[in-house]
């Protein structure tokens, strides 16, 4: 299985995984109504991503990814046999970094993860960010590709940038 969370308009991943996996793919994006790309296993769920500790999301439908994994089915699914995308404004860094101890056996769920990282530039929470990165390590992933994003604009510390 496949899950992509925020779709928005331009979810393009969720048929290109389809095709090539031929693997049903759930979408999840609580800020639109719909996804933009149909795919013939593909299942749109009006549903925000959300961390255990967040209750932020007051009125939009959410869920914790073990909730998510519950409602979807694939609570059994075996280690490694999921893939993810995830592109969540910020969001994912409270979602990661609190999947440690047992919650850090839901992210072996997944093969592989794709995540575009947001809010670089917030200092004041690098330590969160350091805690989401140690989870990921500690769950057996490691990066594979980095590039800046173009719309968030550079992080700069001192003489580094």
């Amino acid at each position: 299985g496949a899950f992509s969370f925020g779709v928005e308009y331009h979810d393009l991943w969720s048929l290109h995984i389809y095709k090539a996996l031929g693997a049903p793919v759930k979408q999840f994006d609580c800020t639109v109504d719909r996804t933009a790309m149909d795919c013939p296993a593909c299942r749109f769920f009006k549903v925000c991503l959300r961390a255990h500790s967040d209750s932020s999301m007051v009125g939009e439908q959410s869920w914790t990814l073990d909730q998510l994994l519950n409602e979807t089915g694939f609570h059994n699914a075996p280690d490694r046999s999921l893939v993810m995308k995830m592109d969540i404004e910020a969001s994912e860094w409270p979602i990661f970094a609190e999947m440690k101890g047992p919650l850090g056996g839901t992210l072996r769920k997944f093969q592989q993860i794709v995540i575009e990282f947001h809010g670089m530039r917030m200092a004041e929470k690098h330590g969160m960010y350091l805690a989401a990165m140690r989870n990921l390590f500690a769950a057996g992933f490691r990066v594979v590709h980095v590039h800046g994003n173009n719309h968030d604009g550079n992080f700069s510390y001192g003489d580094y940038s």
